[in-house]
């Protein structure tokens, strides 16, 4: 039951993290409104799996909220797609998933996706000059304490 949660939000078999983007290391921009979409596996990728998801998206236009089982290479069983996820909750109108962050890609505006004239202030995930600087979001960080 906890598998069938999991896909209806996101739509990924597994919970969507900043491990899972780095498996495959490579992000894919949305035809629509331009930002950048995290690739999710629950396995690291070999040299073989990179080069076939390669080739595979160069043949794709992919807007955000769609999800590559509704491809048609993602239908053929073989395909690597049948083993790459996008969060499947996110549209036109969403910020950058923070995971996008987290998994150490470049810095880009939190809500529009630009590189450019970006505000970067400790604390804050990065925003662009004509994204409101009342849109900041802080960066949530895990305190550690040292251990007695």
């Amino acid at each position: 039951m906890k598998g069938r949660d999991l896909q209806k939000g996101h739509g990924c078999p597994f919970n969507p993290s900043s491990q899972t983007a780095k498996n495959i290391g490579t992000v894919v921009q949305c035809e629509e409104c331009g930002k950048w979409r995290c690739l999710h596996a629950s396995k690291k990728l070999t040299k073989k799996m990179r080069d076939e998801l390669e080739v595979e998206m160069e043949t794709i236009l992919y807007s955000c909220g769609s999800v590559f089982g509704n491809t048609d290479a993602g239908e053929e069983e073989d395909s690597i797609l049948m083993n790459i996820h996008v969060r499947a909750n996110l549209d036109c109108r969403s910020q950058i998933e923070l995971t996008y962050y987290s998994a150490g890609y470049e810095d880009i505006c939190i809500h529009c996706g630009t590189v450019d004239e970006l505000m970067i202030m400790d604390g804050f995930y990065p925003y662009c000059e004509d994204c409101s600087p009342k849109d900041r979001i802080h960066r949530r960080c895990k305190q550690f304490t040292a251990r007695e």
